[in-house]
């Protein structure tokens, strides 16, 4: 049902609803008075959290757009980070409770948990060469944390998590999350030694 918060407040143009209660009083003497008193009901308020959680692990970049019906404005919003804005920004993890009291007193609170997402990391395996100028180097990776999906950039332009038939060299590649979340990993290709073949003449 709906919730309401009742005050005697009379003459208001904001009524949802109102109730007369009568009574009669009785003296000493027997003579009775009709007596009434009259309730004005009012809504209490309702609250709806739009939240925008913390983009990437580490980053203060949440926040929280709080919408209010319902009750009467003005509404008065108490946090529990002390804030008392009606919306707030550039918070961290953790939880946030919001009391909220309109213009009759009647109140309401509500509760909302930031979070972040996982650190991102990246865990490769790297295959040498196996002879001097084999191109057959290849390096795979895999991502964790973060946000899906993942783009992948190479320096030298291939836009896949792994790479193979590789030749001796240095390797970049950046991890890309959804929520514009960058990780930069580095490795070097490496060769053995040219054979060298020695001729010893013997007369």
């Amino acid at each position: 049902g709906v919730q309401t918060c009742a005050l005697p407040i009379s003459g208001s143009i904001f009524p949802v609803g109102v109730t007369v209660n009568t009574f009669v009083v009785t003296d000493i003497h027997g003579n009775t008075s009709n007596c009434s008193f009259t309730v004005r009901i009012y809504p209490t308020p309702v609250s709806t959290t739009v939240v925008n959680q913390v983009s990437c692990n580490g980053l203060g970049d949440a926040s929280v757009d709080l919408q209010l019906t319902n009750g009467t404005a003005p509404y008065q919003t108490n946090w529990s980070n002390s804030a008392t804005s009606e919306d707030l920004s550039n918070l961290g993890p953790g939880t946030y409770t919001v009391n909220i009291t309109d213009f009759y007193g009647c109140t309401t609170a509500d509760t909302v948990t930031i979070t972040e997402p996982e650190v991102l990391g990246i865990v490769t395996t790297v295959n040498q060469l196996s002879c001097y100028h084999a191109n057959d180097g290849s390096i795979q990776t895999s991502v964790t944390g973060g946000t899906l999906p993942y783009t992948y950039n190479w320096l030298s332009g291939e836009q896949t998590p792994g790479l193979n038939s590789l030749a001796a060299g240095s390797y970049s590649l950046t991890v890309t999350d959804a929520n514009g979340c960058t990780l930069t990993f580095n490795t070097t290709i490496t060769q053995p030694d040219s054979l060298i073949l020695q001729a010893v003449i013997v007369n």
